[in-house]
């Protein structure tokens, strides 16, 4: 900030902000496969976000908390399908669904 000639202490002047703590630690990560479980077929991230708003008894109207919880969810879904829990699903030209692996669906499903 010595460009603009600052003088202040900038720290000071802008303190951080506290993170705002939507879901505990592990939660979504654990509510994921029992929505895949319990679908009918492949998921989209926004409709497997909106399952979880649900079930949680919050409000799926509202869009910063639902883009909120949706990035949230892509990025446990990624770290699940880097581990092998969930595949990618393309059906027809929807966009990428998600669903359980066969051994994290505990069946032997032959997709």
């Amino acid at each position: 900030m010595g460009v603009v000639s600052y003088a202040g202490d900038l720290h000071a002047a802008l303190p951080r902000q506290k993170r705002q703590v939507l879901f505990c630690k592990g939660e979504i990560t654990s509510a994921i496969p029992r929505q895949l479980r319990t679908a009918d077929g492949p998921m989209r991230c926004r409709e497997i976000a909106t399952a979880i708003v649900a079930m949680n008894g919050m409000d799926g109207r509202d869009r910063r908390y639902m883009k909120e919880v949706s990035d949230r969810v892509s990025k446990a879904l990624r770290a699940q399908r880097e581990k092998g829990l969930v595949t990618i699903r393309n059906v027809g030209l929807c966009p990428i669904r998600y669903s359980l692996d066969s051994v994290g669906r505990g069946t032997s499903e032959g997709q």
